[in-house]
């Protein structure tokens, strides 16, 4: 029985699938392989779209556009966030902070170069 239970964690181990959002090689985002997330991954996408830029001009954000929550902060965006991390303490001041970024022209802004999920 434990070999069983083994062999089925070796196999679900292994089994884990990579989601790229933002190429390494490129910079540049995967807007397929965004579409293709599974809801809790998606729900992390938009935590991260949060913490870090993604070519953001004013409220637009690159990452939170193409998973379809339109402008960076909104109800949307912060209604994901809040379903997958509801007592997150980075997520509840991300939120409360409309999940505000600076743009890229800011001196403080920050970009992903690269992003993925596993």
């Amino acid at each position: 029985m434990f070999l069983l239970q083994l062999i089925s964690f070796i196999a679900e181990s292994q089994s884990s699938k990579t989601y790229t959002l933002i190429s390494k090689k490129t910079g540049k985002l995967n807007v397929k392989g965004i579409e293709s997330l599974p809801p809790p991954l998606k729900g992390m996408a938009a935590l991260y779209s949060a913490m870090g830029g993604t070519n953001c001009i004013d409220q637009q954000c690159e990452l939170t556009t193409a998973l379809g929550l339109g402008n960076q902060g909104s109800e949307a965006q912060k209604a994901l966030i809040h379903k997958y991390f509801p007592n997150d303490k980075a997520a509840i001041l991300l939120i409360g902070q409309d999940c505000y970024l600076p743009p890229d022209s800011s001196a403080s802004f920050s970009n992903f170069v690269s992003l993925a999920l596993t």
